[in-house]
């Protein structure tokens, strides 16, 4: 029976720690790498398979940044509109759309709107 190959991605993996031994020691080309293992017969993939998990695995990991929180993106108007509605409970607060001078109703087709329930 034939032994079958294993995948490219078992190959990388199953020599991740000599790769960063050898990256650390000051080899930083991917292909350096590459043909020291294939010469070694430790892998059998091809570069372009070695370079997306070196890239991922050691290039991309080194050059990472700490992800910057998300900030509360709701407005303070909207927040205060939502609150008004739960506290009135006299229907939709409808909100201007627009610069100071175009003040239209969000709702334009709406026939009797309350001049209070306008938020500018």
């Amino acid at each position: 029976m034939e032994t079958k190959i294993p995948a490219p991605k078992i190959q990388f993996y199953t020599n991740l720690a000599l790769i960063r031994k050898r990256y650390e020691e000051g080899v930083v080309f991917a292909s350096a790498i590459y043909d020291e293992l294939l010469t070694a017969e430790k892998i059998s993939m091809s570069y372009k398979n070695f370079t997306r998990y070196f890239n991922r695995e050691i290039k991309n990991k080194e050059h990472q940044t700490e992800k910057m929180p998300v900030k509360n993106v709701t407005a303070p108007a909207a927040a205060e509109a939502t609150q008004q509605e739960d506290d009135e409970g006299g229907g939709p607060l409808i909100f201007t759309v627009g610069g100071k001078g175009s003040h239209k109703p969000f709702n334009p087709h709406a026939t009797k709107i309350d001049p209070k329930r306008i938020l500018n």
